[in-house]
């Protein structure tokens, strides 16, 4: 697991408003030209047609957390 992965599993752990903060914290720290809309758009419509398609299965909130819980009690 790199870096990224750890920090993220981490504040995956953390309260709403914690985790609020902290991707807040994160995006302020991007410069203004980190963010292209149009590759924001394509990842965007690409994950829909995943969803729309079935080759994806959208999951609860809740269902998300408590994978990522147990994977972080698995390692």
């Amino acid at each position: 697991m790199n870096n990224a992965e750890s920090v993220v599993e981490a504040a995956l752990l953390l309260p709403k408003t914690e985790r609020s903060r902290v991707a807040l914290l994160i995006m302020d720290s991007l410069p203004p030209d980190a963010w292209d809309s149009d590759e924001i758009l394509a990842e965007a419509e690409r994950r829909d047609a995943e969803m729309e398609s079935g080759v994806v299965q959208e999951i609860s909130h809740e269902q998300f957390v408590v994978g990522i819980r147990k994977l972080a009690a698995d390692t």
